[in-house]
């Protein structure tokens, strides 16, 4: 009976030292800083000299290595 007293009054002890430190922390300030989607039209000819330098194409788009499965 004397251990589970002093588990006890070690609990008793944590939640007193977590209540004055939870008062004494700094929670750090969160903004979001991403940037706006914006639409860029290209020139035609920016788009065929894309396509001559990518390794693989599939007609007028750049074809890239399937990372999700779809079942």
């Amino acid at each position: 009976m004397k251990e589970f007293d002093r588990i006890l009054d070690y609990i008793s002890e944590l939640n007193d030292q977590r209540g004055e430190a939870s008062l004494t922390l700094a929670r750090p300030r969160l903004a979001n800083i991403a940037r706006k989607d914006t639409v860029k039209n290209t020139s035609g000819d920016d788009r065929e000299r894309l396509l001559r330098e990518v390794p693989r194409k599939e007609g007028e788009f750049v074809a890239v290595k399937k990372i999700i499965a779809q079942d």
